[in-house]
């Protein structure tokens, strides 16, 4: 669908009749877009038609997103892949699952893992220690960049 076609639409419901689902709420409507700013433009075409109270455009923040990109290359200098690079982070910020417990009728999964205060920077990221298969170990710095990308979103489907 198009920019086009979204503000063709968007005029047409503002010459169609709102009917609210209850006569003292208004008109509920909920948007499930694929593209952001076509979800946006929407909402704020539809915003302006009577007897509408309420809309969500499926849009949520949902925070900063780290980006990690191996270089095939300089990891393998060090024996490692970037799997194998991606299982030790995910150790080392995450934990390593070992074993279970059984409490009152409920298993509780075990893992071993660092303090979260760890891996809270880019630069703490930075130097987490790998350690490669030909017995050399490097920081995760020297093998990779890191990025954080600002202002993430998803999108909320609650139909």
């Amino acid at each position: 669908m198009s920019s086009a076609d979204v503000m063709v639409s968007a005029k047409a419901l503002k010459r169609l009749p709102v009917i609210p689902l209850r006569k003292d709420k208004g008109t509920k409507i909920i948007i499930v877009a694929i593209d952001e700013p076509i979800a946006s433009m929407v909402a704020e075409k539809i915003s302006k038609v009577r007897g509408v109270v309420e809309i969500k455009d499926g849009i949520v923040y949902a925070g900063d997103n780290i980006e990690i990109a191996v270089d095939p290359t300089k990891a393998a200098i060090f024996g490692l892949d970037p799997d194998k690079v991606n299982q030790q982070v995910q150790s080392q910020i995450a934990g390593k699952y070992v074993n279970n417990v059984l409490s009152k009728d409920k298993v509780i999964p075990i893992r071993i893992m660092a303090e979260d205060n760890l891996h809270s920077t880019v630069e703490q990221l930075n130097n987490i220690m790998l350690s490669g298969s030909v017995g050399k170990y490097t920081t995760l710095e020297q093998i990779s960049s890191i990025q954080v990308q600002t202002n993430q979103t998803q999108q909320i489907r609650d139909i």
